[in-house]
Formats: structure tokens, sequence, C-alpha cells
């Protein structure tokens, strides 16, 4: 499964946040980013999946950046993962 998610579905992911697609296309992925980040291992989450929620955070279009930080306060109810450290500030 995590074999998948790291050569197929990971980079289209990756792909669609960057900032030369569409804003919808990046909001579309950033939920579809909160689904995969409940369905791995929560050490692969914080790794793989949180740092491009942060990304989204910092993403020129407002509707994006509102749709990161919402599914990462989401993703952050549902457990930070030991990994994060200091990617996330209080």
């Amino acid at each position: 499964k995590i074999e998948w998610v790291n050569s197929s579905l990971l980079p289209k992911l990756v792909e669609a946040l960057d900032r030369d697609s569409t804003y919808l296309l990046r909001i579309s992925s950033l939920h579809s980013l909160k689904n995969l980040y409940y369905s791995t291992p929560s050490d692969y989450a914080g790794e793989k999946i949180f740092p491009l929620l942060l990304k989204g955070c910092k993403d020129p279009q407002a509707n994006v950046r509102m749709t990161a930080a919402k599914t990462a306060v989401d993703i952050l109810h549902f457990g930070v993962p030991e990994n994060l450290g200091s990617q996330l500030k209080t």
C-alpha cells in the first residue's frame, strides 16, 4: 500500500499542488491529502503528507491557504505524529 502511494499517488498530488495548476485542483489535492493522512502510518504521514499541507498554507491563493489550514487543524485533532517536531509553531 505505501509503495503504491509513494510511487503513484503522492507524485501526482505534489504535481497538482504546484502553483502552475488551477486553485481548484490544489484545493482538491489538499482534501485528498487529508484522506491519505488518515489511511497511512503516522510516521509516514508526518514525514511525507503534512509538509505538503504546510506548502499549501503558503499558497498565493487565499482559498487554498484556508483549505490547507482547515485540513491541517482536522489532521492535528486526529493526532500529532512524533516526527513533526519543529515544523509546527504554537
